[in-house]
């Protein structure tokens, strides 16, 4: 719904996070997740994505993403059911000191989160010109974004200003459900990923 609704909350300049952005771009594994919880910048729209020959009702988006060097080449692509459960997405500060830029399309079911950043992106030269300076300067302010956004937490687009009546229940049931989430004491551990991960390996 807010992808397809008139507003600025994906607009050319917006920060996303990205969660599961498997671009047709890419040759990646099936149900395996590209982009775990990157940051990207839109920078416009894009043509539906089509996968195993199937036009995508989601609208899709050209985005320029940070990356690390193993993701870029798609050699640390993780299963689905490997990425920990999180609301809201955690940022790492200092995950990417070696920042890399990939232009990519994503489609709105890839964004886990909008947030209330925007930044004056060229997406003319990033997309049209294919200008590489112009990207790396991108993607290093991105990556400055990214350390600030882990260290003081992420902050949404304000989504009152989407007033659709349908739109604003969804987004009630969602914090209500969300603030359930954080109060789960097991979210508070410092290794809540590796005890997921070792509960899976005791159920598998």
């Amino acid at each position: 719904m807010a992808a397809w609704a008139p507003g600025k909350q994906l607009i050319p300049g917006r920060v996303i996070i990205l969660n599961d952005g498997v671009s047709y771009h890419l040759e990646i594994t099936a149900n395996s997740q590209h982009f775990p919880g990157n940051a990207a910048i839109v920078l416009r729209n894009a043509p539906s994505i089509v996968r195993d020959g199937v036009k995508s009702d989601s609208k899709a988006f050209w985005v320029l993403a940070l990356v690390n060097k193993s993701q870029l080449h798609g050699k640390s692509d993780i299963k689905n059911e490997d990425v920990p459960p999180r609301w809201p997405p955690v940022l790492e500060k200092g995950a990417f000191s070696d920042p890399r830029w990939q232009l990519t399309t994503v489609d709105c079911s890839s964004v886990a989160f909008v947030t209330n950043r925007l930044y004056k992106v060229d997406a003319v030269a990033i997309l049209d010109k294919r200008s590489k300076e112009v990207s790396a300067e991108t993607i290093k302010q991105l990556a400055v974004i990214y350390n600030e956004l882990a260290e003081q937490g992420l902050q949404e687009f304000d989504w009152a200003r989407l007033s659709k009546l349908e739109f604003q229940e969804l987004l009630r049931q969602r914090i209500a459900l969300s603030d359930r989430v954080v109060r789960l004491g097991c979210q508070l551990c410092p290794e809540f990923e590796d005890h997921v991960s070792l509960r899976k390996i005791e159920l598998n």
